[in-house]
């Protein structure tokens, strides 16, 4: 299970590979806050540790262009 989070000037953008409870590719269709994703990744069966380090990796990466 990977997740993939990116930052825009709206919010943040997530494209998630499949998981056991989730058989294909799943992605945002528009850019949400950081608790609108959150809940939607966790009914997904994805881990919140895993959320919290994808949510920091976007941020790093922003920070870094």
């Amino acid at each position: 299970m990977s997740i993939k989070i990116t930052k825009s000037n709206n919010g943040y953008n997530a494209v998630v590979t499949p998981s056991p409870r989730l058989p294909s590719e799943w992605k945002t269709e528009h850019a949400m806050g950081r608790r609108e994703l959150t809940e939607n990744l966790i009914e997904l069966g994805y881990h919140l540790q895993d959320i919290v380090d994808a949510f920091d990796f976007a941020d790093l990466d922003e920070s870094n262009r």
